[in-house]
């Protein structure tokens, strides 16, 4: 019971539709960096400030709205004091 803290890595985080059990959720570029083979795509969601790590070049606008999707199974989720309380199994 509580307040719960969500949090994922970067690379678990895909631009794609949603499938197989995964949640998309509407966010807002900020700015696109490529470096490289990966693109470090800088999205906005509800104040929240996300980062996706994508594979080969792309290059989205600021203010583009794009689905960004996350796997339940990746997610970390901390307690009110910061503390884990679950995180992904090791694969």
């Amino acid at each position: 019971d509580g307040a719960y803290q969500v949090g994922f890595r970067a690379h678990q985080l895909e631009v794609a539709a949603p499938c197989n059990g995964r949640h998309a959720f509407v966010t807002t570029v900020s700015v696109t960096e490529i470096t490289g083979s990966e693109s470090f795509v800088h999205l906005k969601r509800e104040g929240y400030n996300w980062v996706a790590v994508l594979s080969g070049i792309h290059e989205f606008l600021p203010g583009q709205e794009l689905e960004a999707v996350l796997d339940p199974n990746d997610l970390f989720i901390f307690d009110q004091s910061g503390r884990l309380v679950a995180a992904p199994a090791a694969r």
